[in-house]
């Protein structure tokens, strides 16, 4: 089972806890689409992209995937693409699932390095693959962009594959 949002891949394996039985199968079979994909990456060939990515690393995927590389290496196939690291202390965003709407101030708190970050690195677009995260970010950004750019959250199936060579 190939996931492309980190929060729904972990979620899936922690069915193992859940539903003892079929869900432990189950969960051993949950991986995100980027180790998926890597292996079978060998004939995919990518146009050039020449902008400035930071990339964000949901807590999902650092700390239940425990995966990145793969995602990583995906990116790097992307021929002028600068890919940089959106927080190298790799904090929480804030987002923490629903968190982000039931404590907005106390996500909104977390979410400021972030911000401060992508202010201070000024990538063309921040590529995350968590869907909380990703509208966490976006909301802050766009509080910020009042009289300048808006950077745009986009997830990195989708920045893999509008790259795609034909």
């Amino acid at each position: 089972i190939a996931s492309l949002t980190s929060g729904c891949a972990a979620c899936l394996r922690d069915y193992g806890d859940l539903v003892p039985d079929e869900g432990a199968a189950l969960a051993l079979r949950v991986q995100d689409f980027a180790d998926w994909l890597l292996p079978r990456a060998e004939r995919l060939r990518f146009r050039p992209l020449p902008l400035r990515a930071a990339l964000h690393t949901p807590c999902t995927a650092l700390n239940v995937m425990k995966s990145d590389a793969a995602l990583r290496a995906l990116l790097s196939r992307i021929p002028q693409l600068e890919l940089v690291e959106l927080d190298a202390s790799q904090r929480c965003c804030g987002a923490a699932g629903s968190h982000f709407i039931t404590h907005p101030a106390q996500a909104d708190q977390l979410l400021q390095p972030k911000l401060e970050a992508a202010a201070r690195l000024q990538p063309d677009f921040i590529i995350s693959g968590n869907i909380g995260c990703s509208l966490h970010l976006a909301a802050g950004l766009n509080r910020r962009a009042v009289g300048s750019a808006l950077v745009s959250v986009r997830h990195p199936a989708q920045v893999l594959a509008e790259q795609l060579a034909s």
